[in-house]
């Protein structure tokens, strides 16, 4: 078996290499080999009244997604695997991965199942070993971001009428009459010792 035989028929298999992919990171990672999705549904945990809607006591969880990457610092040329010095492409793939992650935004993956939009980098994992050599081998764990919408609601002409009309409207309140009392010095002086407390 020859030496490009092996490493297409190697668990990192490179054939069909970019059928799955993270925005940002295409041409980048040589595979992914593995990739595991997940759909979650909530329901509620009370009995359901007979007769209501099962959409009204479900609700479907953010989208789910990890995948295993790999990313090797061997090129195959001329029928024999080749190292260039000084040059790592783990080193690079890993710093997009960081750069991904830290920057906070949503991306887009493409696997061979589907497309996934808005999905947010929860966790990365890498364990470089002896076994590992010159590759990188890491999973990422995304998460789908769901954005709520606004809907705006205009309220018909006759009901913003009546609530301008009822703003605008105020109404009086009669306290009753009052009267103005006259303080001598000497009551002055009563009433700032009994606050004082002398």
């Amino acid at each position: 078996m020859s030496i490009v035989d092996a490493l297409t028929s190697f668990d990192f298999t490179i054939i069909d290499r970019y059928s799955t992919y993270i925005q940002g990171l295409w041409g980048v990672v040589d595979a992914h080999p593995d990739e595991e999705h997940r759909i979650s549904i909530d329901t509620t945990n009370y009995p359901i009244e007979s007769g209501s809607s099962g959409t009204d006591n479900a609700v479907k969880l953010p989208d789910k997604l990890s995948l295993e990457g790999w990313v090797s610092d061997l090129f195959v040329a001329s029928n024999a695997i080749v190292d260039i010095p000084g040059y790592g492409r783990s080193t690079e793939a890993w710093g997009r991965i960081r750069f991904l992650a830290e920057n906070l935004e949503p991306l887009t993956v493409v696997t061979r199942l589907q497309t996934y939009e808005n999905m947010m980098i929860k966790n990365v994992h890498c364990a470089p070993n002896e076994k590992t050599g010159k590759s990188l081998r890491f999973r990422i764990d995304l998460e789908e971001v769901i954005f709520a919408q606004t809907r705006l609601t205009k309220l018909p002409p006759s009901n913003v009428d009546q609530d301008s009309e009822a703003a605008d409207k105020t109404s009086t309140v009669d306290f009753g009459q009052k009267q103005s009392i006259e303080i001598s010095d000497d009551d002055t002086d009563l009433i700032i010792n009994a606050i004082s407390g002398t």
